[in-house]
């Protein structure tokens, strides 16, 4: 594969990337609005999701702009390693964001919130094994 092709699959995957976070923060930013709306029912799951479509179609649609315009950039073409090696580790650092994410949507999914106390941990371990 030629610096070239990678080049451009790095920067695929970053956009490919970015779009679940494009989605969280409109999710953030539609609650934020919401939360100064005086709407309830019906009425504020309508406003919520016509917020969420606006912002959502409004950052995808910048985010895909930019992309089509595909042209290597400066630092690539002057040192394609260096370049390449700056997308894999922002590649790396958006996935490990989202792992970490994921972890703490299954943790609050399927664990406790709450750390065990000290009285329940001596419970625990006082108790005889059978």
């Amino acid at each position: 594969m030629s610096a070239e092709q990678r080049y451009k699959f790095q920067r695929t995957a970053r956009y490919l990337l970015t779009v679940p976070m494009v989605f969280l923060l409109d999710w953030w930013a539609a609650s934020l609005i919401l939360a100064v709306l005086p709407f309830e029912g019906a009425l504020r799951i309508a406003v919520f999701a016509a917020i969420f479509a606006i912002l959502a179609y409004a950052l995808l649609w910048y985010l895909f702009k930019r992309y089509k315009n595909f042209k290597p950039s400066k630092l690539f073409i002057k040192n394609p390693n260096l370049s390449l090696l700056l997308f894999a580790v922002e590649n790396l650092s958006l996935g490990a964001f989202y792992g970490g994410f994921l972890a703490c949507l299954a943790a609050g999914f399927f664990g406790t919130s709450a750390p065990p106390t000290r009285a329940r941990y001596l419970r625990l371990r006082s108790r005889p094994f059978v």
